[in-house]
């Protein structure tokens, strides 16, 4: 098993210059391999979108997810109503009874066991990390460890690749409890109109400044609005990095 620390290092590879897409499946690619299944799968969740597979690491995973978007059913759609994992080592079983209609079909596509993992940063819901392997029995306590820390490092990686990405394939859900602070929507208002973007593009580079310098986002919000901070010039988002000024809107 790598480490945590080793995932981390392997995601912030993959952000380099490969398409949107292609960054993606590389992320699942990770995952499937440091947490050891067969498969994974990233389901992004924006607002009032429909969910959307963003990434799959073999044709199984994806019909898999695509399965949950489809049935709204299923471990992918728990994990994120819920915000913990949602673990289904016996899809045959116990599967069949909290989700008839996946687990139906998820065996029919040779999966026995299921796994789902939110992915959050804060109160931000991005989606979940879904997992399958194709023999039943439970993951190892050290697995869902090395799970539930490769899916916040992947929320990272997430967050970062999404503001990249072209507008229509935004998925990320911007309204999480703490958004509903007026300061909040004001400084991701204002952080747009800095940056000339969108508001959705304006509260990502919030985020990725709070997350990047460990503070608190209502703090980065209140330094926004007051004009203790402002956003100007953007360095790519290969280099994970922002240039920050102070100074009046």
């Amino acid at each position: 098993m790598f480490s945590a620390g080793r995932v981390e290092r392997i995601v912030e590879q993959l952000l380099g210059g490969d398409p949107h897409e292609e960054k993606l499946r590389r992320v699942c690619d990770v995952c499937t391999d440091v947490i050891g299944v067969d498969g994974s799968a990233l389901i992004l969740v924006g607002g009032d979108l429909a969910p959307r597979v963003v990434g799959d690491m073999n044709p199984v995973s994806g019909r898999l997810a695509k399965l949950e978007t489809t049935l709204c059913e299923g471990p992918s759609a728990d994990a994120h109503r819920l915000g913990e994992p949602q673990l289904e080592p016996y899809l045959d079983d116990d599967g069949q009874r909290r989700w008839p209609a996946f687990a139906a079909a998820g065996l029919d596509l040779g999966v026995a066991a299921v796994f789902a993992f939110p992915l959050r940063l804060g109160g931000l819901r991005l989606g979940t990390l879904n997992l399958h392997r194709d023999h039943a029995g439970p993951l190892e306590d050290s697995e869902v460890g090395e799970a539930v820390a490769t899916s916040a490092v992947v929320s990272r990686a997430i967050l970062l690749l999404e503001a990249d990405a072209p507008d229509e394939r935004l998925g990320v859900e911007m309204h999480a409890a703490d958004d509903l602070r007026s300061v909040v929507n004001q400084a991701c208002g204002m952080a747009a109109v800095q940056l000339d973007t969108s508001v959705l593009r304006g509260a990502l580079r919030l985020r990725i400044h709070a997350f990047s310098t460990s503070a608190r986002l209502v703090d980065v919000a209140h330094d926004v609005v007051a004009r203790r901070l402002r956003f100007d010039a953007v360095t790519p988002l290969g280099d994970h990095s922002e240039r920050v000024t102070a100074g009046s809107a």
